[in-house]
């Protein structure tokens, strides 16, 4: 958390802004951990410059967090593939990152109403497919952790 005080230090209040944790910031492992055949993509339209992608069924993604809502950014595109969401163990959706158009930097799955206290999250690739999409392409830019 960040916290900020107007009265010389008196009294803290925290600051009320999303957590971001990126696929990657510089080292391995990160905040989020990566198993089984990612690989990571540079670009300006990412955030940090980053994405980690993969199309490998079983390969998962996961955070660590404490926080009632949970935003999984990504890409969707023509090449995007499914995978499963699950909050401590428990399946929670499956999202299809299918798109016409090439889309960055986008939010692929939010999930509000959680507990203010820690949480698992796993990304988990299926190896399956829109019947439209040419690929099964799972990408992870960033996960942001909000208060409300």
């Amino acid at each position: 958390e960040l916290y900020a005080s107007r009265d010389n230090g008196e009294n803290w209040e925290i600051i009320e802004r999303p957590v971001r944790y990126e696929d990657w910031r510089g080292t391995y492992p990160g905040p989020v951990w990566f198993a089984q055949g990612w690989d990571r993509e540079t670009g300006p339209s990412f955030s940090a410059s980053t994405q980690t992608t993969s199309d490998q069924p079983g390969a998962t993604a996961s955070l660590n967090f404490v926080g009632p809502v949970i935003d999984w950014v990504g890409e969707r595109g023509p090449s995007g593939g499914k995978a499963r969401i699950l909050i401590d163990g428990l399946e929670v959706g499956i999202v299809d990152l299918y798109a016409s158009e090439a889309s960055p930097n986008k939010s692929i799955f939010k999930l509000a109403g959680l507990s203010d206290e820690p949480h698992d999250m796993s990304i988990e690739i299926l190896g399956e497919k829109n019947p439209k999409s040419a690929g099964r392409r799972v990408t992870v830019d960033s996960i942001d952790v909000l208060r409300h």
